[in-house]
């Protein structure tokens, strides 16, 4: 089965899907012990529109994101969304554990992005760098958005959480050179799979 076009995610603003990409270890300044700190830096790939750009986050930056989510919108709003990763301060440097926070970090924004009222809110925009990258597209969309009438606005909910449980992202999968991610549930043992067609996402799914 194939849904594809960019009315799947909404028809004011085109799809938006981030994938997470190989972390890597930083420096930061000098603790108090005077040996330089280090932390783990996530690079995620955004694409949106065919067009591609690179964001590098701490998950600290997360954690305030999340707080100033929590703030902006109501429980309403954020219903459905994928938890943000839980602190470790014991494990935040083992391998393995950096692996898991970074799928569960990748499946916390593709979540987000599901959401109408947030994928269009100015706060996603920035945690997502879209200023430099999108431009003038994005922000005639984000005027046609506040010209929808509430009832337009509810029925862009319904079709964005129709699409949500049918591409439901619980474990990501590794993309490969043309711009795809291969998926697995492991609650169902179905294959999906995201691919670009233009200014639409196609998502395929094999029982």
């Amino acid at each position: 089965m194939v849904v594809q076009g960019v009315a799947a995610f909404g028809h004011i603003a085109p799809p938006v899907v981030v994938y997470a990409k190989q972390p890597s270890q930083q420096r930061g300044a000098r603790t108090l012990m005077c040996f330089p700190s280090e932390f783990t830096s996530y690079t995620f790939c955004v694409n949106a529109a065919g067009k591609k750009w690179d964001i590098s986050k701490r998950y600290n930056d997360f954690v305030a994101f999340e707080h100033r989510l929590v703030k902006s919108f109501s429980e309403e709003d954020l219903a459905g969304r994928e938890p943000c990763p839980e602190k470790n301060f014991f494990l935040s440097n083992s391998p393995s554990f950096i692996e898991h926070r970074r799928w569960r970090l990748e499946m916390y924004l593709n979540s987000l992005a599901h959401c109408p009222v947030i994928s269009h809110s100015q706060l996603f925009k920035e945690f997502l760098e879209y200023a430099g990258n999108m431009g003038q597209y994005y922000e005639d969309s984000d005027e046609a958005y506040g010209r929808m009438t509430q009832y337009d606005r509810e029925q862009e909910r319904q079709k964005m959480e129709k699409l949500a449980q049918l591409a439901k992202i619980p474990v990501r999968g590794t993309s490969d050179s043309m711009g795809s991610v291969p998926l697995t549930s492991p609650a169902e043992g179905e294959h999906s799979q995201w691919s670009w067609a233009g200014d639409a996402l196609s998502i395929d799914r094999h029982d």
